[in-house]
C-alpha cells in the first residue's frame, strides 16, 4: 500500500516541478522563495488569499480525501476507492483492464520516484531547476 501512495504522489510532485517551472520559468526548487519575495503571484496574476490560507486550504482538502480513504477497513477499497475517485467508471469495466490499470499505476508510480529523486539530485548538484538541467545536459550534446 505505501509503495502506490508514495507512488501517486511522487507523480503529482514529478508533474508539479514539471508544469511548475515550464509554466512560470521558477525552478521548482526557488518556487517558495519566490513566493516570499514577490508575494502570492501565479503565471503574472495575483492571487487574492495569502500562503497560509492556500496551506490551510490544502490540508483541508486532503486532509479530507485522505480522511474518507482510511474510512474503509477494506485494504484493496482504501487502495483503490473507486466510486468519487474513479469518475469516468475505468475500473468498474472488466477485471483484466482492472488489473492493468493498478499494475501500470505502479509502474507510473517507481517511474516518478526515480524522477522526483533525480530532481532533488539535480537541484542539490548543479542548482539548476528540472529544465535548467535538461538544457545543461543537451549542451554537451549539441556543442560536440
Amino acid at each position: 500500500m505505501s509503495i502506490l501512495v508514495h507512488g501517486r504522489w511522487c507523480m503529482l510532485a514529478a508533474l508539479g516541478a514539471i508544469a511548475g517551472e515550464g509554466l512560470t520559468g521558477v525552478p521548482w526548487q526557488d518556487a517558495g522563495q519566490y513566493i516570499n519575495d514577490n508575494g502570492p503571484v501565479y503565471l503574472g496574476l495575483k492571487l487574492p488569499f495569502d500562503t497560509t490560507t492556500v496551506t490551510f486550504i490544502e490540508i483541508l482538502l486532503v486532509g479530507g480525501a485522505e480522511l474518507y480513504r482510511n474510512t474503509e477497513l477494506d485494504p484493496v477499497k482504501r487502495c483503490y476507492p473507486g466510486g468519487v475517485f474513479d469518475p469516468v467508471n475505468l475500473a468498474a469495466r472488466d477485471d483484466e483492464k482492472t488489473f492493468r490499470l493498478k499494475e501500470s499505476e505502479i509502474k507510473h508510480g517507481r517511474l516518478a520516484m526515480v524522477a522526483v529523486f533525480g530532481f532533488f539530485a539535480q537541484a542539490l548538484s548543479t542548482g539548476e531547476g528540472v529544465f535548467g538541467s535538461l538544457n545543461k545536459f543537451t549542451e554537451g550534446f549539441l556543442t560536440k
